[in-house]
């Protein structure tokens, strides 16, 4: 199934995975090499407007991007340079509340949390080259 047929059964779905049942490792990509809360802020609450499957999805225009390993990110964001010459990496615990679908290609998540929390769970912050 290709990711896009994959995004589109989720949206048929309607519904979000309700949060982790296991603490996981997610990468974001960053334009400073530090952390602060408005690098989590979703494109709704930046006041984008919404793009590809936001169009269809108001939920996944509220989330936040994340990549599952350290190599998805850095691919897309060699395709995309504006997304950032930083990596976050952050450690999302179960039980905090951390909502995650899968909803766009392989590697890319969507994240739903206060950014307050999200920045609290970034780890380390580096070159995307290092």
């Amino acid at each position: 199934m290709t990711w896009k047929a994959e995004a589109d059964r989720f949206l048929q779905l309607d519904h979000l995975l309700p949060g982790l049942a296991a603490s996981v490792t997610l990468y974001r990509a960053f334009k400073q090499s530090q952390s602060d809360v408005h690098s989590f802020d979703s494109n709704f609450t930046q006041g984008k407007r919404p793009r590809g499957i936001e169009l269809r999805s108001t939920p996944v225009w509220m989330a936040v991007s994340m990549f599952t390993s350290p190599a998805a990110l850095g691919s897309r964001m060699r395709r995309f340079q504006k997304m950032g010459s930083f990596v976050a990496e952050l450690s999302l615990e179960a039980g905090n509340g951390f909502a995650i679908a899968q909803t766009g290609a392989p590697g890319h998540v969507s994240v739903w949390e206060d950014p307050a929390m999200l920045d609290a769970a970034v780890r380390a912050v580096y070159p995307l080259d290092t």
